[in-house]
């Protein structure tokens, strides 16, 4: 998904305010986070996300994971 503010939307999740998914299966942290331009780029972007295979899309969280977890430190 796709928000303005990644802290609030991580912290509705954990409390369960979050979508139905992750109000089942709880969240800890974000697996990928990226920035966009604005909202277009950013919707945009997403549904490239959900085109790319299952092994393309660990593929890239682990890399995610490896260069540190660029901006997720500020909303965790």
């Amino acid at each position: 998904g796709w928000t303005n503010d990644p802290g609030a939307r991580l912290h509705a999740h954990k409390t369960g305010k979050g979508a139905k998914a992750t109000r089942a299966m709880g969240a800890k942290r974000f697996a990928y986070l990226e920035r966009c331009a604005d909202k277009s780029d950013a919707l945009r972007r997403e549904a490239a996300l959900k085109k790319l295979p299952k092994a393309q899309k660990e593929r890239l969280c682990a890399a995610w994971a490896a260069a540190g977890r660029p901006f997720a430190g500020e909303t965790e």
